[in-house]
């Protein structure tokens, strides 16, 4: 308390004791707590503790407003206080006005910063077990507290609830873009973890040197030391990289493999496919890592028990698995031989200079060259272009089967973005996608006047003639054999908006709705359930002239019973800006005015969109 000759009001800014405007008999500190009511800027009172609203002792016309709420995490590992940011995050959200602070290790601290989800990042005083009387909320209450719920109880649940959180939100990173561009030279490879601060969860090094060994392509190994006590091969070890550098490398990673440790966490929040090695934990390893969305285990009695064939099992087993499924392994007989000396001669290899080519495309070539010098191979090359023809028709991704596809993501849908001639736009609308720019594919139908950086993120498919709208969704149903997003490319929306849209499919598989197209603001962007669409036999209408392709193919989905989900335009987050391709091609601009495309929708449905009369097209009337 105040003596008889001090006060608690404002003091001078210097912090040193000073006449007191208020009280001129009294002195004033500037080194006590200060407090601004709402409702007037000069009534400064020491703050309450507590969070509650109330009255301003000095001015009780005027009300106190709520202290910060802060989340203090106890435990010091990296992984426990990135798990704990989905709670923090939901309760900032909950909690729009007031100022949220999480508190984590110091050891933690720098990986936290990377993420969006408080209003301040602070360092814990306290370590798992709450003082008493203690303000901050405690995300982990201490092993003895939560012993007897931690394998029945996900461990995120375990944090949700202590902090009273309505529920559990993954944070965005603050800077997407500029952590990625940190990992850029690294794009493609499989990071392996090895490491932990807890030698139980530890699988031996020799399992992650054949690991390095056997694992196709590029392999990069994250050494937390100074030096690596142990050689990789031809991997590449990154010691003592910093949490940018290592956030970018796994943003753009094929994959991660790693101990049950901050790594893995890491991993799992930003969206990549996931592998984590473990054996300490009496529970499944879905309790530690279940709410991140591309995880994979491999779990023994002990983390020792762990072998490399293992993991390898995961990784090589899809690919060989996805041969024999799309091409089951049988006699390459004559006729195939024929039909593949046929499609030899007339096709047409489509590919990027500079890019990774479909296999496809790349054995076609090595056929070509093995004809006048190696006769004898000839034959076994057509039947592995056979093979890979047969997969490529049937939709199968290049990711699928080509170890260095340059993108990151291999189980997002990918965003498909018909491009012309405003190059501008087309960034604005690449840049609004975010950490989900990579997903992207640049249909270009300029004829080539564009020229591509070779360090985009993204891909491009130059087609050998500019497509239609229609034409682009069969090369999407072709090339994407699962969900695929359509994207306008004079619009922008947010990453958030991508993210909303695919936790929304999801949600609606979980419950079992047969959904045909998820629309934001029409199809400005939507994501399609490719794999239903092919299953009900729905197909592009490629004779459709230019214009009521989109209702066209709206009322097929409708037709074949289908749901059409509208998530609107999401708050004014997706937005269309307008182009002018129409106004910049004059043939192209002589065709869609000479073009009737009412009058070939009207015949096709018994009416024009809105109105149609036939569910089935072309029916008679």
């Amino acid at each position: 308390m105040a003596s008889p000759d001090e006060c608690v009001h404002r003091g001078a800014p210097t912090g040193e004791m000073t006449e007191c405007p208020t009280c001129p008999a009294k002195k004033g500190f500037k080194t006590v707590p200060l407090h601004t009511c709402k409702l007037h800027d000069e009534c400064t009172v020491t703050p309450a503790l507590d969070t509650t609203i109330a009255a301003c002792s000095t001015c009780p016309d005027r009300v106190r407003p709520p202290a910060p709420i802060v989340m203090n995490h106890g435990a010091a590992g990296i992984g426990d206080a990135l798990q704990g940011m989905g709670a923090a995050n939901a309760v900032r959200v909950a909690n729009p006005g007031r100022h949220t602070v999480y508190r984590v290790s110091a050891h933690a601290k720098p990986w936290v910063d990377l993420f969006d989800l408080a209003d301040e990042i602070g360092v814990t005083h306290v370590t798992n077990t709450p003082d008493t009387g203690e303000p901050e909320l405690q995300v982990n209450l201490g092993y003895q507290e939560e012993e007897s719920s931690r394998c029945e109880v996900p461990r995120w649940e375990r944090y949700r609830a202590n902090v009273g959180a309505p529920d559990y939100r993954i944070p965005s990173l603050r800077e997407p873009e500029r952590l990625r561009a940190f990992g850029a030279d690294l794009a493609g490879s499989t990071i392996l973890s090895p490491w932990s601060t807890d030698v139980r969860r530890t699988v031996p090094l020799a399992v992650w040197q054949e690991l390095a060994e056997k694992i196709p392509g590029r392999v990069i190994v994250l050494c937390p030391f100074a030096e690596s006590p142990v050689p990789f091969g031809a991997a590449v070890v990154l010691c003592g990289a910093t949490p940018e550098r290592v956030a970018g490398v796994i943003l753009n990673a094929r994959r991660l493999v790693g101990n049950d440790s901050g790594m893995a966490h890491l991993s799992g929040i930003l969206g990549v496919p996931t592998i984590v090695l473990a054996g300490q934990w009496p529970g499944p390893m879905g309790q530690l890592f279940g709410i991140y969305p591309k995880m994979q285990y491999v779990q023994r009695d002990r983390a020792a028990d762990v072998k490399a064939a293992d993991v390898l099992a995961l990784i090589l087993a899809p690919r060989v698995d996805l041969i024999r499924q799309t091409v089951p392994f049988r006699e390459y007989t004559a006729d195939d031989d024929a039909e593949q000396m046929r499609h030899l001669e007339s096709d047409q290899w489509l590919y990027e200079p500079g890019q990774p080519r479909y296999a496809c495309s790349l054995l076609g070539a090595v056929h070509e060259e093995l004809i006048a010098d190696r006769p004898d191979l000839a034959k076994l090359v057509r039947e592995a272009v056979w093979i890979a023809r047969k997969m490529n028709d049937q939709g199968i991704p290049q990711h699928a089967i080509d170890w260095d596809d340059p993108t990151p993501t291999e189980t997002r849908p990918p965003i498909f973005i018909p491009f012309v001639n405003r190059r501008d736009l087309l960034d604005e609308a690449l840049a609004s996608l975010g950490e989900h720019a990579p997903r992207a594919v640049v249909v270009d139908n300029s004829g080539g006047s564009e020229a591509w950086p070779s360090s985009r993120s993204f891909r491009v498919y130059r087609p050998d003639a500019p497509l239609t709208v229609a034409q682009t969704f069969w090369l999407a149903m072709r090339r994407a054999p699962g969900r695929w997003s359509y994207f306008h490319n004079d619009a922008t929306v947010t990453p958030e908006v991508a993210a909303e849209v695919d936790a929304e499919a999801d949600r609606l598989d979980a419950a079992g709705v047969p959904w045909g197209v998820i629309l934001t603001l029409h199809d400005v962007y939507c994501l399609h359930n490719g794999k239903l669409l092919r299953e009900r036999g729905i197909k592009p209408d490629l004779c459709l002239p230019v214009y009521c392709c989109d209702c066209d193919w709206l009322r097929q989905i409708t037709t074949a019973g289908l749901e059409i989900i509208d998530m609107g335009n999401r708050g004014g987050r997706v937005k269309h800006h307008g182009s002018s391709t129409k106004a910049a091609d004059r043939a192209y601009r002589a065709y869609i005015d000479t073009a009737n495309p009412h009058a070939y929708y009207r015949e096709k449905w018994g009416g024009l969109p809105g109105e149609e009369t036939k569910t089935t097209p072309w029916a008679e009337a």
